[in-house]
């Protein structure tokens, strides 16, 4: 997946970007850590994506210093995130990725 097109430049993405990065020891100590990156992830894919391709945007706006496996990414989807109403399914079969 190409993110240069998916992600605009906008530095004050990149700040808080990099906050995340430099500060995830503290926010990692937050019970919805997972949840608050991907919401951050996919408020600027604004498009249906897998949970690996969240992975992979989240190492790419991270600079390569946060890394979330794509079933981790999948459990705060479908456990916490969709049962909250803040993201839908969209995937043909639940065990597509």
């Amino acid at each position: 997946m190409e993110y240069d097109k998916v992600a605009q430049k906008d530095d004050q993405n990149d700040k808080t970007w990099d906050s995340i990065a430099t500060n995830y020891d503290w926010i990692s100590l937050a019970h919805l850590s997972n949840s608050f990156i991907i919401l951050m992830a996919l408020n600027e894919i604004k498009k249906p994506v897998t949970a690996g391709e969240i992975s992979e945007f989240i190492v790419l706006r991270s600079k390569g210093r946060l890394y979330k496996v794509s079933a981790t990414i999948k459990d705060s989807l479908d456990n916490r995130l969709k049962r909250e109403g803040l993201v839908e399914d969209h995937s043909m079969t639940k065990d597509q990725d």
